[in-house]
């Protein structure tokens, strides 16, 4: 949980398993009433608008709201979703660069504080292979993975 409660949480978590059952638009319209449900500027609230603004094809009007809901203080799992997805729709409008610097400095907070799989410092850089269980996982389609465009 976030910023709303375990029912909301639910809510949101069972709207995005619907996706496909709603236009774009309508999709968009029903996120934006359950956001309104949280305090104004609030950062998940923020991260959800964009991610369904960015599920519906309009990566332009989901960068504001991502950096909306990074500069409000979007923690944990949803920070770095907002990450990864940021740098999914600058791509998808042509900001390459940028796009590469956010995931550049994700991987090296990341790496700076875990380290790679195996306990070594990556150095920032990518692993050369992913073990077979992360692609399955990756590509199993949950809410959250589906809901990544990169």
């Amino acid at each position: 949980m976030a910023d709303g409660s375990a029912e909301w949480e639910q809510r949101i978590s069972a709207l995005w398993a619907e996706i496909g059952d709603h236009d774009g638009e309508g999709f968009v319209a029903l996120v934006d009433g359950l956001a309104a449900e949280l305090p104004q500027g609030n950062a998940t609230a923020l991260f959800e608008r964009a991610s369904a603004r960015d599920s519906s094809g309009r990566s332009d009007r989901a960068v504001p709201l991502y950096e909306a809901a990074l500069s409000a203080g979007l923690v944990g799992e949803r920070r770095r979703r907002a990450t990864i997805q940021l740098a999914s729709s600058l791509r998808n409008l042509g900001s390459h660069r940028e796009a590469v610097d956010l995931l550049t400095a994700e991987l090296d907070s990341r790496s700076s504080v875990t380290g790679s799989a195996a306990g070594k410092p990556t150095g920032g850089r990518m692993p050369t292979r992913v073990p077979r269980a992360s692609r399955r996982s990756a590509s199993a389609g949950s809410p959250a993975t589906s809901r990544c465009r990169v």
